[in-house]
This record gives structure tokens, sequence and C-alpha cells, in this order.
């Protein structure tokens, strides 16, 4: 679900593996992504960390975890 802009993004925030991502967990990677440029403030990001972690495709999250996914966001608005 991750491509290489996203990938070294997370690289820069501290994120270097598959593992240390789990352990993480996507809303403190988003946090961090976030923080370190307010630009990836966006649902297509958020979405896409959330399908990383469990293997699925960014566009089948579901209307929960996107309604989940929008509080974080306007949170950094």
């Amino acid at each position: 679900n991750l491509g290489p802009k996203t990938e070294e993004q997370l690289k820069q925030v501290g994120i270097t593996s598959v593992k240390q991502f789990k352990n993480v967990g996507w809303e403190e990677a988003y946090c961090r992504l976030v923080l370190a440029d307010p630009k990836n403030n966006n649902l297509n990001l958020l979405c896409a960390l959330m399908g990383a972690l469990t293997d699925t495709d960014w566009r089948e999250i579901t209307s929960h975890e996107k309604k989940e996914a929008e509080k974080l966001i306007k949170y950094f608005k």
C-alpha cells in the first residue's frame, strides 16, 4: 500500500522497518508525518497507512475507519 515516497517520508520520521511500523501503528506514524510536514494531512495518506497495517487496499477502508481517520485529520487542521 505504500510507495517509495511514503517509505522515504517514514524513514525521515524514524520508522525504518515494517516491524517498527507495525509496533508504532498508523496513528503514531501519521502524527509523525504530519508534524514533519503539514502537507501530509490528508485522507489518502492516512487510509494508505491504515491499509498497509492490515494488508488492505486503501480504497477498501471501511466507512467506520474513515470516520476515525477524519477525526485525526481535523485535529491537525
